[in-house]
């Protein structure tokens, strides 16, 4: 039986494993996969802790990356934090980008994480930061993951390299983070304000600062920011709908962010906002404060 026929029969099998009639039966027959090598059915009955009637490969003596995982996390899960941490760490040595099997995320019942991820989410846990951020990093530079962006941006922000911690952010926005898009939008909104800034005298406050602003002109960190805002709102943030209508408005552009200001409206979380953004709205000129809206 060759791999596409184990993996094509173990679909149908975690497909079955969602009735409650058919259940049993495919669970009986998992461990007859597993047994064969196929890798879903071989993670699932580790997941499960199954006591199989047929021998499945020792979950201590496992050398294939996720399922040195799932091992770790049943260890965490038993409070044996120092063993666990080992077997992630063990995982994320031998292993580089790991390709789960073919809808195997989509099948299968439990997230499996990355070994990166495992360890260094216990290592943050045991307050072992510089070793979580090593991990980040190759979750970053190895697997190109969203999620490893993400975690490493507050110790980009802190230490205050702007240029990576824009990067960062574009990479986490472009995996579908709508809350990264919204951030993004006041990154670049920021840069918009600062541009306006430095032509009333007033300057970036630090190189880092300076070296970002350099990098976008007044216009266009206007309209990076107009469609990060936009692709936010398309996403379901209001606070998003709220920076858009400012900014339209801002452009004199009243009609159109009063769409987005509707928007932002139906959100008992902004409306005190919305409604001081609503009054500053016909003054000539305009007199909202852009900034409220980012704080």
């Amino acid at each position: 039986m060759g791999y596409l026929d184990l993996d094509e029969i173990s679909q149908v099998l975690f497909l079955l494993l969602r009735s409650p009639f058919f259940a049993p039966l495919a669970l009986w027959f998992l461990p007859h996969l597993a047994a064969q090598g196929d890798k879903r059915s071989l993670y699932y009955l580790s997941h499960i802790k199954s006591k199989s009637a047929r021998p499945l490969p020792s979950s201590d003596q496992a050398k294939e990356p996720l399922q040195i995982v799932i091992h770790g996390q049943m260890l965490l899960d038993n409070g044996d934090l120092e063993t666990a941490a080992q077997r992630f760490k063990e995982s994320m040595d031998i292993s580089k980008p790991v390709e789960a099997p073919y809808s195997f995320d989509a099948l299968f019942p439990a997230k499996v994480r990355q070994p990166w991820e495992a360890y260094g989410s216990l290592m943050e846990t045991l307050g072992k930061h510089e070793e979580a951020k090593e991990a980040y990093t190759i979750g970053s530079t190895e697997y190109d993951h969203p999620r490893a962006y993400k975690l490493l941006l507050p110790d980009l922000l802190k230490s205050g390299d702007l240029v990576k911690y824009e990067e960062y952010l574009t990479k986490v926005a472009m995996g579908n983070d709508v809350l990264a898009c919204y951030q993004l939008g006041n990154l670049f909104l920021t840069l918009h304000l600062m541009h306006e800034g430095n032509e009333g005298g007033k300057s970036a406050q630090n190189k880092e600062e300076m070296l970002l602003v350099s990098r976008y002109g007044k216009n266009e960190s206007r309209q990076l920011a107009a469609e990060w805002y936009e692709i936010a709102v398309a996403g379901g943030h209001a606070r998003a709908a709220l920076a858009m209508a400012g900014l339209l408005r801002q452009q004199n552009k009243g009609e159109e962010g009063l769409k987005y200001l509707q928007i932002a409206e139906k959100s008992s979380d902004y409306l005190e906002l919305a409604a001081k953004l609503r009054g500053s709205w016909n003054d000539s000129p305009f007199t909202f404060d852009l900034r409220d809206i980012i704080r």
